[in-house]
């Protein structure tokens, strides 16, 4: 399906998918994973763990959605996570549509991955954690890093987040890094206010990435989702993924297995702002 959907965005656009072996939006060097409900706190939560890698730990992205979207909006992005010995988590956090308790919801976004890596410990590595989440989940994945849980959150990638709580946010690690990523597009989330979340956070190393539009392919606030719903999003891969979310989540925890301490030049470095098109660049903007 995902071959499939990449097809018909080169049909489409015209742009074509990275062929580098070594470009963490490639599809063709892929493992094999497994789907897993988690039923902890009597939510949908799903686990996708990668398969015939005894003796490895993966690193973990814990993802969190957006307003009213369930894992199939998101799936090829955490299946693509999971085929790249990444283990991925959506965790199920709000009780529904109306649910405005963000204090709550970051505690049981909490719960839900803590019991997660106490079942899987011989399957994850706990050390090597990524809070990520879209619009709302995002809003929620700032809030969970400030818990001091006992969770050692290393990297935040947050995509259009929709607020944040101040009282939570101020206590992320300093040692946490934050990436936000916001659509030039968007109509839904304000830059001033992503960039107000950026500030507000005490993490030492920020960067802060304006992700600009293909032709015909606009980066705005659904550009993360892979499967569109009724407020919007594109149908299927586009080149905003496997050169966008996918990039930044693989090369970020690729940074965190290898140790390279955020040089991954896809997440960090160099790359971050490559669209794959010459002459058409995402903005990045960082303090390191």
């Amino acid at each position: 399906m995902i071959l499939l959907n990449l097809i018909l965005s080169v049909f489409a656009f015209g742009i074509l998918p990275p062929m580098s072996p070594e470009h963490p939006g490639n599809i063709t060097n892929v493992g094999t994973f497994e789907r897993i409900e988690i039923d902890t706190k009597r939510r949908e939560s799903f686990l996708y763990l990668p398969t015939g890698q005894e003796g490895r730990l993966a690193p973990l992205v814990v993802f969190g959605h957006g307003q009213a979207l369930a894992d199939k909006h998101y799936r090829d992005t955490l299946e693509h996570l999971a085929q790249k010995g990444i283990a991925a988590l959506y965790v199920k956090y709000d009780w529904g549509f109306f649910d405005v308790n963000f204090q709550r919801m970051a505690r049981d976004w909490s719960e839900i991955t803590l019991d997660v890596l106490k079942r899987f410990d011989n399957r994850i590595n706990r050390n090597q954690v990524i809070y990520a989440g879209h619009s709302k989940g995002g809003y929620i994945a700032a809030n969970a890093a400030g818990l001091n849980d006992g969770i050692v959150v290393d990297s935040l990638f947050l995509f259009t987040p929709a607020g944040y709580t101040e009282e939570l946010v101020k206590n992320i690690a300093p040692e946490t890094a934050m990436s936000i990523f916001w659509g030039e597009k968007d109509r839904v989330i304000s830059k001033e206010s992503t960039i107000e979340l950026l500030n507000a956070a005490p993490s030492r190393l920020k960067q802060f990435v304006e992700v600009v539009s293909y032709p015909d392919e606009p980066a705005d606030h659904y550009f993360p989702q892979t499967l569109g719903a009724l407020f919007g999003g594109p149908d299927g891969v586009t080149a905003l993924h496997y050169y966008g979310v996918w990039k930044w989540l693989v090369g970020g925890a690729w940074d965190l297995e290898q140790k390279t301490g955020k040089t991954n030049p896809w997440a960090y470095g160099e790359k971050v702002g490559s669209t794959g098109q010459p002459g058409l660049e995402h903005k990045v903007q960082r303090n390191w």
